[in-house]
């Protein structure tokens, strides 16, 4: 099978697009407040929803359908780094936030640990939030895929969608959920554009990207 480059091209598009959104929003030349500044922000932001999309548009459910070697396989890709990463960044925030900054307070060690529930990640290294995020939408999906087809499935990510607008301003924040349900919706879009586009032989980039954006 022929790689299609063009799928590079747009994920590679999609990672230096967040790059410089990132650096944008770090050193103070992009503001995300206020009406106007958030819509924008939300505009500029797709490149988020479509790594989820990327990631249910290769999605390929096990031939054996056994569960347990899927989730370890995404435990493997999503979590182990997730883990790495964050115990190699304690050491910098421990220097940075309180050895250096807050010498006569003393170190709070367990302050990183406070985004664990809320995120899914360490207050040390935030960003990686999207890889808890990334391992609950595929696994949730996976498990749920295989139990639900047709409209029961539709229903389903139907409620995703709408969960993930109640939980962000009712419910407590827990591992990142409202994003994690608004991801499956992304990821069952590039799922369903897969399918799609093997059946009537729609695919080219400027849909890809197209489909990215919605």
């Amino acid at each position: 099978m022929v790689r299609d480059y063009s799928i590079d091209s747009v994920k590679g598009v999609c990672l230096l697009h967040m790059f410089v959104l990132h650096i944008f929003i770090i050193y103070g030349f992009f503001d995300a407040k206020g009406a106007a500044s958030e819509f924008y922000f939300n505009a500029l932001s797709f490149f988020m929803s479509s790594f989820y999309f990327f990631s249910g548009f290769f999605f390929k459910s096990p031939e054996n359908g056994n569960e347990m070697k899927y989730i370890r396989s995404k435990v493997k890709k999503f979590i182990i780094p997730l883990i790495t990463w964050s115990v190699i960044s304690l050491p910098f925030v421990y220097c940075k936030d309180y050895l250096l900054t807050n010498i006569n307070t003393g170190v709070k060690w367990l302050e990183p640990f406070t985004f664990v529930l809320p995120l899914g990640c360490l207050r040390s290294n935030d960003a990686l939030w999207f890889l808890s995020s990334l391992f609950l939408v595929n696994v949730i999906f996976f498990i749920v895929n295989r139990r639900l087809s047709g409209k029961r499935l539709f229903v389903f990510i139907l409620l995703c969608y709408l969960y993930s607008f109640v939980d962000s301003k009712i419910l407590p924040c827990v591992f990142n959920s409202s994003n994690v349900s608004l991801g499956i919706v992304y990821f069952y879009g590039g799922y369903m554009f897969r399918k799609a586009s093997m059946k009537y032989s729609i695919f080219r980039v400027w849909y890809f990207i197209l489909a990215c954006v919605l």
